[in-house]
């Protein structure tokens, strides 16, 4: 059973990422291939900020916003670029995350990563099982999309 629900939580965090890549390319015509990028800074904060005690919540919308501010400051350049440039300084932003990522050792790990990151614990609701956890992802992924849909059809 713990395949079937990471295969689960898997699927939402994909579906969430090509939903966000269909609202950029597919409805604005723009080509990011950096979005990786910013999911990574968000995945980063989100986790130190709780291994140093800072509740989930807080935690989870630090993560957003600090991806969403690193896009909006990347976009500000960028958006006067045209077509093949903007593929290109997406994917340099992409690859200096990774670059910061793999070799920023004191803060990330590098290669070996965060160990002994809690599940989440979301308004008292602490996820103790992997199911819980995708029953988490699911709701995040039901919001997400909402979102995207209703940014979409506006």
């Amino acid at each position: 059973m713990n395949y079937i629900f990471t295969i689960i939580a898997t699927t939402c965090r994909y579906w969430i990422y090509t939903q966000s890549f269909n609202l950029l390319f597919g409805f604005a015509g723009i080509l990011n291939i950096g979005q990786v990028a910013f999911a990574a800074v968000g995945a980063y904060t989100t986790v130190l900020l709780d291994l140093h005690g800072v509740p989930f919540e807080i935690a989870f919308i630090a993560g957003g916003i600090s991806g969403g501010l690193c896009a909006l400051i990347l976009s500000l350049p960028i958006l006067r670029l045209r077509e093949d440039y903007i593929v290109l300084a997406t994917l340099g932003f992409a690859e200096i995350i990774r670059l910061i990522a793999t070799n920023w050792i004191s803060l990330t790990r590098g290669p070996l990563g965060i160990p002994g990151i809690p599940r989440p614990t979301v308004f008292g609701w602490h996820m103790a099982t992997l199911g819980q956890y995708t029953v988490f992802m699911v709701i995040v992924t039901i919001i997400i999309l909402a979102i995207i849909w209703k940014i979409s059809h506006h």
